[in-house]
């Protein structure tokens, strides 16, 4: 039987030797496009384009309740504590995080994956009251059919304004972003991190309850699932070894960590354990329930949920894993 021909967007350096072809799937042979994550999530949530892809965690948990046309499996590619994104103008008064209640604060879009992790954590440790903000979303959500709270006081940014600009000309107090902003030069002393020092704040996070934050899963199309369950398998079989492999290559290296700069590789696994990417479900039951909890708590889901519901297909669990 020829191999099932099947299309893969991702760009995630621990899906690196599946993208490059170092692991392959069985029984499918796979094209491999990488395309950048915001650019690669609106053209998989509206387009389809491709038959699986690396995507937002926090979309496929606002997409839930009303249908989403792809499943995710409990595989986690790209994960990061988000502490260090939270930025602050000197024009805002801002000193602490309880000082954002009230305060007009820029996301990209309320259903991304980094937002929801910041606006959980403030909100769980530093009194953040979430319907106190003025929000304002760079786009909109990615998920169809996405019905704000009633509480969530939300606004689209002007037309072709960044949050960095916006940020700069004191119509944003702060701003939460998935990227590292690119201020000019001229806005030194103007704005800063909400924690300068943000690898302490990351780590106690993590030491208080053991979460380290899910930004991509990944989904397989239900079209492709509906005429082939076994891909579920095979896809999740596919990037399970190809995160363990990338993270058994950099412990051999035992270069710098990747997630935060100035420790090597064995300070990092001191802190986080030897594979902070694991799969499956009971394996991330912690981070799992905490980002459920936040996103019911922010309006992405109406109630809360199990765990094993996000990698469902038609039901039933799309692969044989908890």
């Amino acid at each position: 039987m020829p191999a099932l021909k099947l299309r893969m967007s991702g760009d995630a350096p621990t899906l690196g030797p599946l993208l490059d072809g170092a692991i392959r799937l069985d029984d499918i042979d796979l094209e491999v496009e990488r395309v950048p994550t915001r650019e690669r999530h609106h053209r998989m949530a509206h387009h389809l384009e491709w038959d699986v892809c690396e995507y937002s965690s926090a979309s496929v948990m606002t997409g839930l309740e009303s249908g989403l046309p792809f499943t995710a499996i409990p595989v986690f590619p790209n994960r990061a504590f988000r502490h260090r994104d939270i930025w602050i103008t000197a024009a805002s008064g801002v000193k602490e995080p309880s000082d954002l209640n009230g305060k007009r604060i820029g996301v990209q879009n309320w259903d991304n994956s980094a937002a929801l992790w910041q606006r959980g954590a403030l909100q769980q440790d530093f009194g953040l009251n979430l319907s106190s903000v003025d929000w304002v979303c760079l786009i909109p959500p990615e998920a169809p059919n996405f019905e704000p709270p009633a509480w969530l006081r939300m606004r689209q940014a002007p037309e072709g304004k960044t949050l960095q600009e916006m940020m700069l000309a004191g119509e944003l107090d702060a701003m939460m972003v998935p990227w590292p902003p690119n201020f000019p030069p001229e806005s030194e002393g103007k704005v800063g991190r909400l924690f300068p020092d943000f690898r302490p704040v990351e780590q106690s996070f993590y030491a208080a309850h053991r979460v380290y934050p899910i930004m991509h899963t990944v989904v397989i199309k239900n079209s492709v699932l509906d005429e082939n369950p076994w891909v579920a398998e095979r896809v999740y079989e596919g990037a399970r070894q190809s995160i363990e492999q990338f993270v058994a290559q950099k412990r051999a290296e035992n270069g710098p960590s990747s997630i935060w700069p100035r420790l090597s590789w064995t300070e990092q696994e001191q802190a986080l354990g030897p594979n902070p990417w694991s799969s499956g479900v009971d394996a991330n039951r912690s981070t799992l329930e905490t980002g459920i909890r936040y996103a019911v708590e922010q309006g992405m889901l109406k109630r809360t949920i199990l765990p094993a519901e996000l990698f469902q297909y038609k039901g039933e669990p799309a692969v044989a894993t908890t």
